[in-house]
């Protein structure tokens, strides 16, 4: 398994190395909550270098593996009951579902899982926004789950915009050094094995990545 990473222009910034590579196959997995701009234009674009037949994976952020790290995480800082809630903050976009999909599906599995009395949803650039969070749940013992898988500058900004003082809320970690996210990554892969039986059919795979209907599949 390889890595490739950018700052801010996949294009620019990865074509040298996907340039480089010369494996037949590549399954190509975004490792992000949820598809953004880049994830669905840029991104392929510059897979688009690599010489083999490159599968392209969805985003790890929706894996039930998740919402187990989360489960995990949070039950150890506060005890899921009546007497606590927790809240899921995604990046979220104006214009594109994905990031609030993600949050609401784990929303939803916690809400099925735990016992906690109030599990919401927010975003940072999207309703429901987390400047209002704070009148959704209902008492003071609050756990807030960033749904970001690394640290960047939308983490930092979380803590102010949510408007509880530091004292009464818990915090968990972006969780990419989790060891089920290899789990999440594993499973988006096998997940493509199981569509390859048949040759890709390009032109209606990137009629479905303009109109943002994207699954797992081919680049190329």
């Amino acid at each position: 398994m390889d890595t490739a990473t950018f700052e801010t222009d996949p294009v620019r910034e990865l074509r040298g190395q996907f340039t480089d590579i010369t494996t037949e196959r590549v399954y190509a997995v975004p490792v992000i909550t949820a598809h953004t701009s880049t994830t669905m234009e840029r991104l392929p674009t510059a897979l688009s270098y690599i010489s083999g037949d490159v599968r392209y994976c969805e985003p790890v952020g929706r894996s039930p593996a998740v919402t187990e790290i989360i489960v995990r995480r949070t039950s150890g800082l506060v005890s899921a009951d009546e007497e606590a809630s927790m809240i899921l903050i995604s990046s979220g976009c104006s214009s594109k579902p994905y990031h609030r999909q993600a949050a609401e599906y784990h929303a939803a599995r916690i809400r099925d899982q735990s016992s906690y009395a109030d599990v919401v949803t927010c975003h940072l650039v999207q309703d429901p926004a987390i400047e209002c969070v704070r009148y959704e749940v209902s008492n003071g013992r609050v756990v807030a789950v960033p749904l970001f898988l690394t640290r960047n500058e939308n983490t930092s900004k979380l803590s102010r915009k949510l408007g509880f003082e530091r004292g009464n809320v818990d915090w968990i970690d972006p969780f990419s050094s989790h060891p089920r996210i290899t789990d999440a990554i594993r499973a988006e892969v096998e997940k493509q094995r199981a569509l390859d039986d048949g040759p890709p059919s390009t032109a209606r795979e990137d009629e479905m990545l303009q109109n943002g209907s994207v699954e797992s599949h081919s680049v190329r």
